[in-house]
């Protein structure tokens, strides 16, 4: 596992009780739906990403990017932290299923509307594919969420949810990164776009990590199938079937 987005073993073990969150949020329009004051405490927490991704996207080559990103990501992922915290000790199951949904809408509606002329074809492209992976991979943690795991399960699911949390935190910071480059209209180097395109790529390695935790709560069986019985009438169409082949 690349040190460079490692995160220490207590905030994974932290983060596995905000999965879905990891991958999609609300943002500031859609967090005026939640219930409260937890919108003004989105709105702060949105802020602090906003503060961090700018400080990484205003680099001009890749080596002060990487330098930036190294610093700067573990504050990005205390703060994915507290969000999906918040989330999850105050917004309904059913209200965040909503706004997740929305949120990858209004992420996959930018980046097609504006992300050819930010970034230029392969970035967009390759940007609109990370938040389509990360939609299905919030689908396979709702999914997750709603089964059981058995005890002898419960070490290899600690392994896949901690490689699955490391991807998709780090895939969402270089979404983040985008979204704040072309919302401020600030262009990227293309030193810094090749970075990008990168860390877009480990959205594929979050699906997969979630998959492997889902199939471990996968535990079908075979069924037991009752023999066929044929009436009469039905006995003469299957006789008039196999005629008509022989035919």
């Amino acid at each position: 596992m690349n040190e460079a987005f490692a995160l220490p073993q207590g905030l994974l073990e932290t983060l596995s009780v905000a999965r879905p969150a990891i991958v999609a949020f609300p943002s500031e329009q859609l967090a005026k739906q939640l219930p409260g004051a937890t919108v003004e405490a989105v709105k702060s927490i949105l802020a602090l990403v906003d503060q961090i991704t700018t400080a990484a996207i205003e680099k001009r080559t890749a080596e002060d990017f990487r330098e930036a990103r190294q610093e700067s990501y573990p504050a990005y992922a205390s703060v994915m932290l507290a969000l999906g915290s918040l989330a999850n000790a105050v917004v309904p199951r059913p209200l965040m299923d909503r706004l997740t949904s929305e949120a990858f809408c209004e992420m996959e509606a930018d980046l097609r509307e504006h992300g050819l002329a930010a970034f230029g074809a392969e970035v967009r492209d390759q940007a609109i594919f990370t938040v389509w992976t990360l939609r299905r991979t919030s689908e396979v943690c709702e999914q997750i969420h709603r089964t059981t795991l058995k005890a002898e399960d419960r070490e290899a699911d600690a392994e896949f949810s901690s490689r699955y949390l490391t991807m998709a935190m780090w895939t969402r910071f270089h979404v983040d990164c985008l979204i704040k480059s072309m919302d401020s209209g600030r262009s990227l180097y293309p030193s810094v776009l090749a970075e990008m395109i990168d860390g877009l790529r480990g959205a594929v390695n979050a699906y997969a990590w979630a998959r492997r935790g889902l199939a471990l709560r996968a535990h079908p069986t075979e069924p037991s199938i009752a023999p066929v019985e044929w009436d009469e009438e039905e006995q003469e169409l299957l006789n008039e079937a196999n005629r008509d082949m022989a035919a």
